[in-house]
């Protein structure tokens, strides 16, 4: 799925990605694939792999930089 960088908490390790469909997705830093927090910002297009977790919602795994 395809989504861009909505938010970037760098001091807390995670951010939010606004999917194709217009869902926000919570990301964590243990969740990036060849990119560093530090080196996204708000509005990069991202690609990752949506899941849910129970009582949690929706998010994303997987984060890496758009091709």
């Amino acid at each position: 799925m395809t989504g861009k960088i909505k938010a970037i908490k760098r001091d807390k390790g995670f951010g939010f990605i606004r999917d194709s469909e217009g869902i926000d997705r919570f990301f964590h830093i243990n969740g990036l694939e060849g990119v560093t927090l530090e080196a996204l910002n708000e509005g990069d297009a991202v690609e990752f792999e949506p899941y849910a977790e129970e009582g949690k919602g929706v998010r994303a795994r997987r984060v890496r930089r758009a091709a």
